[in-house]
């Protein structure tokens, strides 16, 4: 029922196994035996009401952890958007009277 009411977030794993939850709100997970971690993976971190963060992989809970008591009320974050710059639109070439004409 937790995951349900909860928000949920789609969020890759970094190389030192930190997931960025938010600004300001990163959460690591425990490293496993054998050398091997979730770097690079997708996850899902769900952030439940009273504050506490679960973070999924495939429907297995990786970590749970309890709220910041210091922290203020649970919001939605912003839509991440994409960093690529935008593409210049290209330059339209007219004729007039047999001559090219540029138009901005």
């Amino acid at each position: 029922m937790d995951r349900i009411i909860s928000l949920r977030y789609e969020r890759k794993v970094g190389n030192d196994h930190v997931i960025r939850v938010g600004p300001g709100l990163k959460v690591q997970l425990p490293p496993l035996p054998g050398h091997q971690g979730f770097a690079g993976r997708t996850v899902v971190v769900c952030h439940a009401p009273d504050g506490r963060i679960r973070v999924y992989l495939d429907d297995r809970l990786l970590l749970e952890q309890a709220a910041d008591p210091w922290a203020g009320p649970v919001r939605a974050l912003d839509m991440q958007r994409g960093r690529a710059p935008r593409k210049k639109k290209p330059l339209r070439v007219y004729t007039f009277a047999g001559r090219p004409a540029l138009r901005p």
